[in-house]
């Protein structure tokens, strides 16, 4: 039986490569170009890692922002930091996961060629996306600051002389109503317009039992206009404007208690350092703390399953006396928290063609004003309820010549970069033995840099490439942690043993951290023939150092982390298969990381940037995409990396991080996959039915890879079916978000302070129908 259903399938495949052979050239592959070397080029001739994706594929796979693309991209992770806000970018295990408003990404994001220079910008909607390119790797050179990991760029649709338009309407479940779409056409015999818009509302998917009202509810818009100018045949202008307005709601968090509730604890027992004591007298807490974590039977080293049943049981608590029940929708909760965001950016591109040169300026600003909150402890109490409060503005200016011959190629250019991120953040714990916080700093950075890109083509076949970038950038930092919620009862007692003369009421500094650093890459490209590359190569890139920008306890806690650096040994291939129906690319890299910046929670509670001396990655990564059949796409990735800590401090081995741990969400294992058919229903229709699926392998959220901070491998799957005339101008679509409802967290977070483990939820099963039209 076995050998006859082998032969079966072997016939069956046999015949399929048959007919894939025979009736190749009717459907063949698209050409996907990108601009990663800041040229125009197939990406099936780029000598990078770089998965990328068209508007057609963005708009299938239901895209909105840029957390969705990971799922289809292999060795990219991204998660939400602050509920529906904050994403945090890995790529092949290099993220960071500070999620403070000053704290920058070591992967580059790009909108229209202008870097999103802070986690705080980044969560922005994507709509009328002309495509997305993700460069895996480090990316120095031509992309520049903090791009250790990679970069990962956005390109909206650019206006044409066509005159028409699209619109999209989206109606589904927990009322959600959510259009899009764009108007294009020519203004003049020159000038070309294009104004693209977007909206969202739905209600939220989280109930707070203490007031009967919905959490995380959606109310979002956005509009885009630009103007393409082709003065002549030489000249072309592209100017973009666009703003975004944000009124939604965050999700709150969930918790377990890690504090055994039989063995009660006043907060005269915490251990504190003189001279940075931020908690409450004896008096005031006396009684209201139930217990601290790692007493007796509770500790964040048991697992998630074994904490709820504790709790469930009410065994471990928080400190504040509250257990948690695994229920990550519903619960009672002190804050009902907010994500309102106004953004405006501007974007000019401007680009000069001579006989041989070309000359390109890239001109960007953008403006955040932005409130985000989050109930972290998931409770009823008061008990960290922040209040993010920022105001960003991002000035940037690259100008690039650019030349291409018969045997070589080459970009040059310069770069400056101004920001300031001006912050006030509060972290309220009214209902606990702890100081509620403020958190006032504002953060300026100044960029310089000049950079070189060649390509020489030194025989037929052979081509080598050489990058190089200098980089000068100064950061300064004013301000700090305050108390702001001290009473006369503090100063009329003891605190803790402290007399009043040493107590600390605030932590600040006004100081600057500069960064000299030169990035490059070398590598060898290998063209047999038309359909292969090879290549090889080795690149340096850096992330600078920076400010703690959560609250401190210490002025020492405020002196900069160091830059982090990371040299990148890859070898990697492309291959066009089977006259254009199969494209084949695969790699393997081995990363040297020094001085990774790592976000930790101390033991004594404190937030802080920890540098770890040495860290190992290695990896690999296959990317297929086939059409063995007139409308049948297969698509299927995979990618596998080991990020082991090599080298720790003491103080970092105090800390509970080790050397042979894993780097904070780093999954081993990743796979995405994406099957979509498309036929003729009935005469003169067409219907496509198309799903997508990913898996990520087990997680530590945590470089201490705590056990109650990690979550097992899980797979999740999406739908989508349409339909439309052969001929016309409309699409009837039916689509599912995590189809199988898998409820899993997005975010852990273990709080010694507050004696619990904190969850962000995931979002649950969505579905609903959508409605295009186009002219």
């Amino acid at each position: 039986m076995y050998q006859h259903k082998t032969l079966a399938l072997k016939s069956i495949a046999v015949a399929i490569m048959s007919s894939a052979a025979l009736n190749a050239g009717a459907y063949q592959l698209e050409e996907v170009m990108v601009t990663a070397q800041k040229r125009q080029q197939s990406a099936q001739d780029v000598s990078i890692a770089i998965t990328a994706f068209g508007s057609e594929s963005i708009k299938d796979l239901g895209m909105e922002q840029p957390i969705d693309v990971a799922a289809q991209t292999p060795g990219l992770f991204i998660k939400n930091g602050i509920g529906v806000a904050n994403p945090y970018i890995s790529i092949r295990n290099v993220g960071q996961s500070l999620f403070v408003t000053n704290a920058a990404q070591p992967v580059g994001m790009y909108m229209n060629e202008v870097n999103l220079a802070y986690t705080s910008l980044m969560s922005l909607p994507m709509y009328d996306i002309e495509r997305i390119e993700v460069l895996k790797g480090p990316q120095g050179t031509l992309f520049g600051r903090n791009s250790t990991a990679g970069a990962m760029s956005l390109f909206s649709a650019k206006p044409s002389m066509e005159a028409g338009g699209e619109f999209t309407l989206q109606l589904g479940n927990k009322n959600l109503v959510e259009t899009d779409g764009y108007i294009n056409g020519p203004l003049s015999d020159t000038v070309a317009g294009r104004f693209a818009f977007t909206s969202k509302n739905r209600d939220g998917f989280y109930k707070n039992n203490a007031t009967g009202n919905e959490l995380g509810e959606v109310e979002m818009w956005a509009g885009r206009g630009s103007l393409l100018w082709d003065a002549n045949s030489a000249l072309t202008t592209h100017l973009v404007l666009e703003a975004v307005k944000d009124r939604s709601g965050n999700t709150p968090w969930a918790s377990f208690g890690i504090a055994d509730a039989s063995d009660p604890q006043t907060n005269a027992g915490v251990d504190w350092v003189p001279g940075n004591a931020f908690g409450r007298d004896e008096a005031y807490g006396a009684g209201n703390s139930t217990g601290f974590a790692g007493s007796n039977a509770c500790s964040e080293d048991m697992s998630r399953k074994e904490l709820q049943a504790q709790n469930e049981l009410g065994r471990c608590v928080t400190s504040t006396g509250h257990s948690g029940d695994g229920d990550l929708y519903e619960g009672e909760f002190s804050l009902e928290p907010v994500y309102h965001h106004d953004l405006y950016s501007a974007m000019l591109n401007v680009n000069y063609e001579a006989d041989e040169v070309t000359l390109t300026s890239v001109t960007g600003y953008l403006y955040s004003d932005r409130i985000l909150q989050e109930e972290f402890d998931g409770t009823a109490a008061i008990s960290a309820d922040q209040t993010y409060t920022s105001v960003t503005d991002v000035f940037s200016q690259e100008l690039r010549l650019s030349g291409d011959s018969d045997h070589y190629n080459w970009v040059a250019g310069v770069y400056y970069g101004a920001d300031k991120v001006d912050t006030k953040d509060t972290y309220d714990y009214a209902d606990t033995w702890f100081h509620s916080k403020l958190v006032d700093f504002v953060q300026e950075t100044t960029t310089y840099a000049m950079f070189g890109h060649t390509e020489w083509h030194i025989a037929d076949s052979w081509s080598l490439i050489a990058d190089a970038r200098y980089t000068a950038e100064e950061i300064t930092f004013d301000g700090g942690t305050y108390l702001i919620d001290v009473t006369d009862a503090d100063f009329d007692d003891l605190l803790f043993g402290v007399p009043l003369e040493n107590r600390q009421l605030s932590t600040a500094t006004d100081n600057e951290t500069t960064a000299n650093e030169m990035t490059w890459k070398l590598g060898i490209d290998y063209k047999p023939n038309d359909d292969w590359l090879v290549y090889g190569f080795v690149s340096r890139g850096f992330k600078s150092g920076g400010y703690n920008g959560t609250w401190t306890s210490s002025d020492a806690e405020l002196i900069p982390y160091e830059i982090e650096t990371l040299i990148d040994y890859e070898i990697g291939f492309k291959g066009t298969l089977m006259d254009n129906t199969l494209q084949l690319n695969g790699g393997v890299f081995y990363y040297d990381y020094q001085d990774l910046q790592a976000f930790v929670l101390d033991a004594s509670g404190v937030f802080n940037v920890s540098n770890i001396p040495e860290t190992d990655i290695y990896g690999a990564e296959l990317e297929l995409w086939w059409r063995p059949l007139d409308g049948l796409d297969i698509r299927a990735g995979a990618s596998y990396t080991d990020a082991e800590i090599k080298k720790v401090t003491a103080d970092q081995m105090a800390n509970g991080i080790l050397a042979g741990n894993t780097t904070a969400n780093a999954a081993e294992w990743m796979f995405n996959g994406l099957l979509r058919y498309e036929w003729a229903l009935a005469e003169g229709y067409i219907t496509a039915w198309q799903t997508d699926f990913n898996y990520q392998d087990d997680t530590y959220f945590t470089v201490q890879n705590t056990e109650a901070a990690s979550q097992e491998g899980f797979w999740l799957a999406n739908a989508r079916v349409s339909l439309r005339p052969e001929v016309g101008d409309w699409e009837v679509a039916l689509w599912v978000k995590n189809l199988a409802d898998k409820e899993y967290v997005t975010e852990m977070f273990p709080d010694t302070l507050e004696s619990l483990v904190a969850y962000n939820p995931s979002t649950p099963r969505t579905y609903g129908a959508s409605f295009t039209y186009k002219w």
